[in-house]
């Protein structure tokens, strides 16, 4: 069991518990951290705005980071970070759903100060993201190791069936970093930084410049 799998058992086992006493219906969580590009990947976008971190380093990847990068938008410094956790089963919403406040949580920390949390429009993550599901929770003052010189987290989840979930970590410490134009902000201009790639059915991944020859 990776280090990730560690920290968070103990919290998952209290999700699972709720779950069970909620419902006549044992919810089974069928997700686990990958770093296998054959398991699972997305295609990401080499933006002008991000300077590829490739020096992630070991405690990084102890929590489950699989690419970052560096980036500058409106003049304020900071990171933005990908996980991804490939689906291992059937899921159901709420699966997912459980699933992500369980990453939340060991991602920003147990005493999360939520600024604001919403659920993206299943249109416009499957356009932009090629996702079924997306959704996104700003935290101030996150006190989490993964968070660690951080005053600002905005942690988005995009779930893609039979392939997984990535989630897109922005650490900065300043708001301006975000912005708040959306047509003028750095932020809104970089959004669409990757996106889930199709397969093949054979289960090969297919990229824009690959044609469906098997």
């Amino acid at each position: 069991m990776n280090l990730f799998l560690r920290k968070v058992a103990p919290m998952l086992l209290v999700l699972l518990g709720a779950a069970h006493f909620a419902s006549a219906d044992i919810v089974s969580l069928n997700f686990e951290p990958s770093n296998d590009d054959e398991a699972f990947e997305v295609l990401y976008r080499q933006l002008p705005a991000f300077e590829l971190n490739a020096d992630v380093g070991e405690a990084l990847r102890n929590e489950g980071v699989n690419r970052a990068y560096r980036a500058t938008f409106n003049g304020h410094d900071g990171e933005v970070r990908y996980l991804l956790f490939k689906e291992t089963g059937v899921n159901e919403k709420a699966s997912v759903t459980m699933y992500e406040a369980l990453v939340l949580m060991n991602l920003a920390g147990t005493r999360l100060h939520v600024d604001k949390r919403g659920n993206y429009k299943e249109l416009v993550v499957k356009k932009t993201f090629n996702a079924d599901m997306g959704s996104f929770v700003s935290v101030v003052s996150p006190n989490s190791l993964f968070a660690e010189g951080y005053k600002y987290m905005e942690i988005e989840f995009f779930y893609k069936k039979n392939q997984g979930i990535c989630v897109r970590a922005f650490l900065y410490n300043d708001t301006g970093f975000v912005g708040n134009n959306k047509n003028e902000s750095d932020f809104y201009k970089n959004y669409a930084s990757f996106t889930f790639m199709e397969k093949t059915k054979k289960g090969k991944y297919i990229r824009p410049a690959q044609q469906k020859t098997d």
